[in-house]
């Protein structure tokens, strides 16, 4: 059929990687919404180009954003356990801890879980005036209501995995 040009794609970092593998030497140009694993920039791929920043600069400016312009002292990363909340968590941990802020706790949830219910007393516990999440949109339509159903009413910020209707909705 029709000459393939390119592809807009694919969903997350994961995917992208071993996508990349077959398309480095096509004559394609392949441009990624999504995937934010600094390592596919890294590979040095002439025909792989992204427009979301990379996991290495949203966590120092998620970072900086908390503690300079909302001042938070107690801030909570909670990460969905997978290779995209596991790259942002480390990211952000690092940035706040340069900050000399680190988190006063940092929690792995699973992945599109149907609750988070077992992680909301131990957030209680850390007294938080802030929460990351780093994690898709599956992981902070579950946590967000949850955290205020319990009275946790405090900064919720997420990751880009969450910048989908299915969230802010």
């Amino acid at each position: 059929g029709d000459r393939v040009l390119g592809v807009i794609g694919h969903y997350n970092s994961g995917q992208a990687a071993a996508a990349m593998e077959i398309y480095k030497d096509l004559p394609l140009i392949v441009i990624t919404p999504t995937a934010s694993d600094p390592a596919l920039t890294q590979e040095g791929y002439r025909n792989f180009f992204r427009v979301n920043a990379t996991d290495a600069a949203q966590g120092p400016y998620d970072a900086e954003f908390l503690v300079n312009d909302l001042q938070a002292q107690r801030i909570v990363v909670v990460y969905a356990q997978n290779e995209y909340g596991e790259g942002l968590r480390a990211q952000m941990v690092a940035s706040l801890e340069k900050l000399g802020r680190p988190p006063v706790d940092v929690i792995g949830i699973e992945e599109a879980a149907s609750t988070h219910a077992a992680v909301i007393p131990r957030i209680q516990a850390a007294n938080p005036d802030a929460i990351f999440l780093a994690g898709y949109e599956t992981e902070g339509y579950v946590l967000l209501p949850e955290l205020r159903e319990a009275g946790i009413d405090v900064t919720f910020m997420a990751s880009d995995g969450c910048f989908l209707y299915e969230f802010i909705d």
